[in-house]
């Protein structure tokens, strides 16, 4: 999901579309400092579409501003 800046926003389309023990890959801007509060919010919104899944990792994927980056996050589904 490489739209940065409103990818999370199709997060319910990509739950449907990907089978149990599938990844996503959602890219969004973060600032360094929050990078564990983007992995809560996004099981959040994992168990609000009563799925299951797993932070397989944040990873620096390109910098926006300083401490700013757009980062990737894999998100396996175990459901």
């Amino acid at each position: 999901m490489p739209l940065p800046k409103i990818g999370s926003e199709f997060l319910d389309v990509a739950f449907k579309a990907v089978k149990k023990g599938g990844v996503i890959h959602l890219y969004q801007f973060a600032d360094e400092a929050l990078f564990n509060v983007l992995s809560k919010k996004i099981l959040n919104t994992c168990s609000s579409f009563k799925k299951k899944c797993k932070i397989l990792g944040v990873f620096k994927a390109g910098q926006h501003a300083p401490r700013n980056y757009r980062v990737r996050v894999d998100i396996k589904l175990i459901n």
